[in-house]
C-alpha cells in the first residue's frame, strides 16, 4: 500500500495540470476546519472537493448502503475500523487526524463559569447534546454527565440534536440555554470570544479520537489519496490545530 501511495503521488503531483474531484464524508463537528483544508487543497492542486456533512453514525450508515463517498473523516475511531473489517475501506489509510475537545457552551456571556459552576450547582434550563447513538461528541457528553451524576436528573430538560452542528444551532438560536459541542465550533468562527463556555475535562469521557480512511470506492481515484496525504501533512496539521483540535 505504501508503494502504491508513493506511485500515485509521483504521477499526480500538483504540477501535472490534471484536475479531478473527490467525494468526502465529513463528521459535522469538523465542518469549518475541513472547509479550510479543502479550500487550501483546491488552491494547491486544482482538484475539486465535494463534501457531505453529518453525524458519524449517519455517514457510516450511508456508506454501508452504497453512498459513493471516497474518503471518510469520522469523529471516532470505531466506524473507520468497522469499515476496514467489513471490506469497505483501505486498512493502510486508517489514521488519526485529530483529537477533539468537548465544551459546554452558552450564547449568554454570563451563564457558564469557566470552572463549570453551572454543572456543580446542577444544570438549569434546557441543555442540548448530539444524539449519543450516532454522534461521538454526544456520547462523550453523555459519559461526562454520568460521571458528574447528572445524567438521570437532566432527562426532562435534555434536547438531542441529530448531529453536533444542529446541537450548536440550538444554542445559537436560544432554543436551549446551553449545549455540549466541540471546542472547534467556537474557534475561528464568528462565535469566537462570544458567549461563555466550560472546557470539559478529558478525564470525564473517552478520548474523542477522530480517524480518517480512504474508502474502497476511492481506491482508483488518486485525488482521494492526495487529499488524504494533504490532511496529514505539516500544513494540514497546522490548519487542524488552529481549528481547535489536538
Amino acid at each position: 500500500m505504501k508503494r502504491w501511495l508513493a506511485v500515485v503521488l509521483l504521477l499526480m503531483g500538483s504540477g501535472s495540470g490534471w484536475a479531478g474531484e473527490v467525494s468526502v464524508a465529513v463528521a459535522a463537528n469538523f465542518g469549518a476546519t475541513f472547509e479550510r483544508l479543502a479550500d487550501r487543497f483546491t488552491e494547491k492542486t486544482g482538484h475539486k472537493v465535494a463534501t457531505s456533512f453529518g453525524s458519524t453514525g449517519a455517514l457510516y450508515a450511508q456508506i454501508m448502503n452504497g453512498a459513493p463517498y471516497e474518503l471518510l473523516l469520522s469523529a471516532d475511531a470505531e466506524r473507520p475500523e468497522k469499515l476496514v473489517l467489513q471490506g469497505k475501506a483501505l486498512a493502510a489509510t486508517r489514521i488519526r487526524y485529530a483529537v477533539g475537545r468537548l465544551v459546554l457552551w452558552s450564547s449568554n456571556p454570563s451563564y457558564i463559569y469557566s470552572e463549570g459552576g453551572v454543572l456543580k450547582k446542577g444544570l438549569a434550563g434546557r441543555v442540548a447534546i448530539a444524539n449519543p447513538e450516532t454522534a461521538p461528541y454526544g456520547l462523550a457528553a453523555q459519559q461526562a454527565l454520568i460521571q458528574l451524576d447528572q445524567w438521570r436528573g437532566l432527562q426532562k430538560n435534555l434536547i438531542r440534536g441529530q448531529n453536533i452542528a444542529q446541537t450548536f444551532q440550538f444554542a445559537i438560536s436560544g432554543s436551549v440555554d446551553s449545549a455540549f459541542i466541540a471546542l472547534a465550533q467556537i474557534k475561528q468562527t464568528e462565535w469566537t470570544g462570544k458567549g461563555s463556555y466550560w472546557l470539559v475535562p478529558a478525564t470525564l469521557h473517552n478520548s474523542i479520537e477522530q480517524q480518517m480512511v480512504v474508502l474502497e470506492t476511492g481506491r482508483q481515484n488518486p485525488v482521494a489519496t492526495q487529499l488524504w496525504q494533504f490532511i496529514g501533512s505539516a500544513e494540514g496539521r497546522k490548519i487542524i490545530r488552529d481549528g481547535g483540535y489536538e
